[in-house]
């Protein structure tokens, strides 16, 4: 397979059966890594030929992903369809049977994180659609349509994820390629970052002085009432960046 530039598969992965790719699909859920996403991109460019069928289980397992109220399980599906639509251009059968079904899988999804309260997977999902639009990947009408469709469902606050926000993850989880064409944003441009955030944690405070009104201390807490320290929160990367391929 390393031969055909597919190197992430497995001998066993030569022949197609939908067992079989119902269980890759499967482990790119349990384990969102860089090789099961990879692996699962690349079996179905193999396998094109049942482009359809594919394509259609993926689909089959995004529903229920959103039935069991788990948007950030299915987020993997969408890494999925995202590896195969920019890594693999030239597959014209996958590109039909994904764009086919992409509008609704993403508005499920994303329907779904706003009922789960969902922020971060709501935000990437809709970062994914800008991305595809940026990269010409699908066209603006199409992106433009799916956004749409996602925010009739509501919208939610992203004011303290910054744009390129990814959850807390293992050393094995899915951590997407940097890329040098996609500079990371400066801390006060993005939502939630410095200049928002001191914006929310001063303003009362200019406010009151701007009035003339006197500052008011808080009340001294017990030490049993006192919140813990804030756990450091990792560097986030852009989860809207192609996997990479070696």
């Amino acid at each position: 397979c390393e031969m055909m530039g597919l190197p992430h598969l497995r001998p066993d992965d030569q022949r197609w059966t939908k067992l079989l790719w119902k269980e890759i699909l499967e482990q790119a859920l349990m384990s969102p890594d860089q090789d099961s996403i990879n692996r699962a991109s690349e079996f179905a460019v193999l396998h094109e030929s049942h482009a359809a069928e594919a394509v259609a289980a993926w689909k089959y397992v995004a529903e229920r992903c959103e039935a069991q109220g788990q948007p950030a399980v299915g987020l993997a599906l969408l890494f999925i369809a995202n590896d195969v639509v920019q890594r693999f251009r030239g597959s014209v059968a996958l590109h039909a049977a994904f764009t086919a079904r992409l509008p609704d899988v993403c508005s499920r999804l994303y329907a779904c994180a706003v009922r789960e309260s969902a922020e971060a997977t709501a935000h990437q999902i809709l970062s994914l659609l800008d991305l595809w639009h940026e990269r010409g990947v699908f066209s603006e009408v199409f992106c433009q349509s799916i956004r749409e469709s996602c925010l009739r469902f509501g919208s939610l606050s992203s004011s303290h994820f910054p744009s390129t926000f990814s959850p807390e993850h293992n050393e094995e989880e899915y951590v997407p390629a940097t890329h040098a064409d996609s500079p990371p944003q400066s801390p006060a441009h993005r939502p939630g970052g410095a200049a928002e955030g001191g914006r929310a944690n001063g303003g009362d405070h200019q406010r009151a002085v701007a009035s003339g009104a006197p500052s008011i201390a808080p009340p001294e807490q017990h030490p049993s009432q006192r919140m813990p320290p804030a756990r450091p929160r990792r560097t986030p990367v852009d989860p809207r960046l192609p996997l990479r391929s070696d």
